[in-house]
């Protein structure tokens, strides 16, 4: 098959057994949300007790930085140091944690974060101001506190698998298979690291899907000597990775979960929009944001 995707040839007949082999699950509630398996990167060593000379002691059975890959319903969850993607999908969001609720507000996924997006909590961008601000100091602390809270977010759906060991939710070690993931990175170093390859692959007209990134962990210090890790990718443009019809099928799924979730964000704005705030003409123009979003997804 050559490197371009033809959404024609897309079978969308055998949904369900796709699906399972996938590991891409339906929700039972009325909005049927396609639930994927979630890639984060943990701070801390994955530890496990053990015995040594009769004594127990805490054992690391993953160094800090690995990989960690969550699958739909807490049905299993894998640890690795290094893996390799390749990228299907890339869209924007934003979100923002309450430590109040212990939950996030979100916003609607979309190509870029140059137009205001709806968000769960009736707004706009979860109240941070559009765009880039050049004079940071001269903003009122209170809107420089709402751009810190508020994080931006690179969210990558596409095929993942781990090269070297591999441990499940039992710490022994395991097999892995080559699945889907979608990873939403918020961090800031994350965030621009991992735009790096798409950006280069972009302007040598490649499409990513055709192409292996391989990812690696980075430590980053504090001056609490606390440490975080961020994603190091590679990419390899020196060979071409064909594309399945088990891509095509996934491709279309990924739209779907796009849809849905932009579909969900919308009611939830619907219901927490304050009506005062926001004229009849601006809700139009609102409103024509999402509708050219879901009409380019439905293309």
């Amino acid at each position: 098959m050559n490197g371009e995707l033809s959404i024609k040839s897309i079978d969308s007949n055998n949904y369900s057994a796709m699906a399972k082999a996938m590991g891409i699950s339906l929700d039972n509630d009325s909005t049927s949300v396609i639930k994927l398996p979630r890639l984060k990167i943990e701070n801390e060593s994955i530890m496990r007790d053990s015995k040594i000379d009769g004594k127990k002691v805490k054992e690391e059975i993953m160094e800090a930085g690995s990989f960690k890959l969550s699958l739909p319903e807490d049905e299993n969850v894998f640890y690795g140091k290094s893996v390799v993607v390749r990228i299907f999908m890339q869209r924007f969001m934003y979100k923002k944690f309450f430590m109040d609720t212990k939950k996030y507000g979100k916003s609607v996924f979309s190509d870029n974060l140059n137009v205001d997006l709806k968000d769960t909590l009736g707004t706009f961008n979860l109240g941070r101001p559009l765009g880039f601000q050049r004079d940071w100091n001269s903003l009122p602390e209170e809107v420089r506190n709402t751009i810190k809270s508020v994080k931006r977010v690179r969210a990558l759906f596409g095929k993942i698998n781990y090269v070297g060991k591999v441990v499940d939710s039992t710490l022994n070690e395991v097999e892995f298979e080559e699945t889907p993931f979608i990873w939403e990175i918020d961090n800031a170093t994350g965030f621009k690291n991992m735009g790096i390859p798409l950006t280069s692959l972009a302007k040598q007209q490649l499409i990513p899907i055709n192409h292996n990134i391989s990812i690696v962990t980075q430590e980053n210090v504090m001056n609490n000597g606390n440490s975080f890790y961020t994603p190091v990718p590679t990419l390899d443009t020196t060979k071409t990775v064909d594309i399945t019809d088990e891509d095509q099928v996934l491709f279309t799924q990924f739209r779907e979960f796009i849809e849905n979730y932009n579909g969900w964000v919308v009611k939830e704005w619907e219901k927490n929009v304050v009506e005062e705030d926001i004229s009849d003409e601006d809700r139009d123009i609102v409103d024509n944001f999402v509708d050219i979003e879901m009409d380019e997804e439905s293309k």
